[in-house]
């Protein structure tokens, strides 16, 4: 699979388990775009849709209206996702540190991913 589809794919399933986890909390597009800062739904509606990338600056916020008591895990599926040139650059430092174990935030973030299209029945 060429790199341009993987990431097509992989904004869907943030974007559809973000719609899922909204939806299940009662929470509107436009409630969850003014928590994000934004003045209306139209760029949290693409986000939701796979239709754009989260902005890296943005990360942590998606992650805080998102994730609930998850918010590091989702920001780094985010990250792991979307922003996989500097995921992957973030793995290097970490493990040039030596005290971040790779490996292990990776399998939390898939077993999350999975968890997550499994809870809210995402087929992609």
């Amino acid at each position: 699979m060429e790199k341009d589809q993987q990431q097509i794919i992989n904004r869907m399933k943030i974007g559809l388990i973000f719609k899922a986890i909204r939806t299940a909390r009662g929470m509107s597009q436009v409630d969850a775009s003014l928590k994000l800062g934004y003045a209306n739904a139209t760029f949290t509606c693409m986000v939701e849709k796979g239709g754009t990338n989260i902005p890296i600056d943005k990360v942590m916020d998606f992650a805080s209206v998102y994730g609930a008591g998850e918010v590091h895990v989702v920001a780094a599926a985010i990250m792991k996702l979307i922003h996989q040139d500097a995921w992957k650059a973030s793995g290097a430092v970490y493990k040039h540190y030596g005290n971040i174990n790779i490996k292990k935030i990776d399998k939390d973030i898939d077993k999350w991913i999975k968890d997550r299209l499994a809870e809210y029945s995402i087929t992609i």
